[in-house]
């Protein structure tokens, strides 16, 4: 009697961690930050040209500041400062990146104008952190500043594609809200000619209110949510699995998926599978959502030959997104840290707010007090990565988009050179790792 109590139990318990309903956790769900450094919170990229002192809009940007984590682009080996320009100044805490290679080391600088890097405008926040120490993490001692803008030297040796930039400050993402503009805007006009549309809001993130509701690996239901925040440094463990998922995402409605990308151990070797299903319920005897007798949407093949990775395929309507994990040896479990989700949903027609409860209780004021530094910066030398997210506040979400002053007045497009030195520029297109 008690053993039949008892799987009765654990049957209940895995059934309610399966099917945690939308919202029940989103108070414990505000330790994750929402990226600030991404086209859809209105951060724009920019280089700095030291033959006219001035900043100029830069191809990186279509790929450093989209949601999707397999698209890429190289930075430019040698000394070099790309600047990212925020809608409004606020507090900023935290600094990460995610490339495939390189080689050299990275300073961090925080400040209220776009000012030339000589500038004693500019507040050093990070100082010789090496590339290969900050890749795929963030700052092992986070810093404290109130700015607008954020300048990142980069002195490189070696550089391969960079998939991904990562900035945060106190601003949790469940506290945005995924709506249609009233009127559609054009992107270009204001973040210039480099921006990927189509790639600018991931279904399955946090902040699109997305949930995983089942993984066979990670410590519970707000561990789980690592593989759909945006940050560089979560992974949980997905085992193999034949007859049921590995990891069950809900999304909020049923968008028409035609693009899946994640983020995986550079290093794993087996296949992804991806079924897009109206609902993922719990039908097999250890709880997870079954895919037998399914055919999967789409596979992603893993060679060991980088961490990022994407498929894409006919648009597939769907409420739920059931993930199957199949390594080459039949055993090895694999580090997922990220699985991104995308439809037909444009930043020209879409936009990221806040939301009214995180308006209301701002208060005002607070951040402003917080704008001192709380860590020198000659401490910031060899910056240890660190696991761990911040613990956050609700914050003010501000509106606009982007920051047109800083753009010059003739929007460059692709296949024009707008006068500008040096090729061409030509459409970043996804590239693969």
């Amino acid at each position: 009697m008690k053993t039949k109590n008892l799987s009765s139990l654990l049957f209940l318990v895995t059934a309610a961690a399966v099917a945690a309903p939308d919202g029940a956790s989103d108070k414990q769900l505000q330790i994750y930050p929402k990226n600030l450094a991404r086209q859809n919170s209105g951060a724009n990229l920019f280089l700095y040209n030291p033959a006219t002192q001035s900043y100029a809009p830069t191809e990186a940007a279509a790929a450093w500041l989209d949601d999707d984590v397999a698209t890429g682009w190289p930075a430019q080996v040698g000394q070099h400062y790309y600047m990212v320009s925020l809608p409004e100044a606020q507090l900023l805490t935290n600094f990460g990146l995610l490339a495939k290679s390189g080689a050299g080391t990275v300073n961090l600088y925080a400040g209220d104008e776009a000012a030339p890097p000589s500038s004693k405008a500019w507040t050093l926040v990070g100082r010789d952190i090496p590339l290969a120490t900050l890749n795929g993490s963030k700052l092992g001692k986070p810093f404290s500043r109130f700015a607008k803008y954020f300048l990142i030297e980069t002195n490189l040796s070696e550089s391969g594609p960079l998939y991904s930039l990562y900035l945060y400050g106190e601003k949790p993402e469940v506290d945005y809200t995924l709506e249609k503009r009233s009127q559609s805007v054009d992107t270009h006009a204001v973040f210039g000619s480099y921006v990927n549309n189509q790639v600018a809001f991931n279904q399955s993130g946090l902040y699109t209110k997305a949930r995983v509701t089942y993984s066979n690996g990670g410590a519970g239901f707000v561990d789980w949510q690592k593989l759909i925040a945006d940050s560089p440094d979560g992974m949980v463990s997905v085992a193999p699995s034949t007859t049921e998922a590995g990891v069950a995402i809900k999304f909020d409605g049923t968008p028409a998926i035609q693009r899946i990308s994640v983020l995986t151990d550079p290093a794993a070797k087996g296949k992804l599978d991806f079924y897009l299903v109206n609902a993922a319920t719990a039908t097999t005897t250890t709880g997870g959502p079954s895919v037998a007798d399914k055919t999967p949407t789409a596979s992603i093949v893993l060679n060991g030959s980088g961490p990022a990775n994407s498929v894409d395929f006919a648009a597939v309507a769907a409420g739920s997104l059931l993930v199957r994990w199949t390594p080459d040896d039949g055993t090895q479990s694999l580090g997922l840290r990220q699985i991104d989700s995308f439809d037909d949903i444009s930043l020209a027609d879409y936009q990221l707010t806040g939301s009214p409860e995180a308006i209301a209780q701002s208060g005002g004021g607070g951040a402003a007090d917080e704008s001192k530094d709380m860590a020198d910066a000659k401490d910031q030398k060899n910056v240890e990565p660190v696991a761990e997210l911040l613990p956050s506040r609700v914050p003010f979400v501000p509106g606009g988009l982007g920051d047109p002053a800083l753009l010059p007045s003739n929007i460059p497009t692709f296949g024009s050179n707008n006068n500008r030195p040096g090729p061409t520029p030509t459409p970043p297109p996804p590239l693969s790792p």
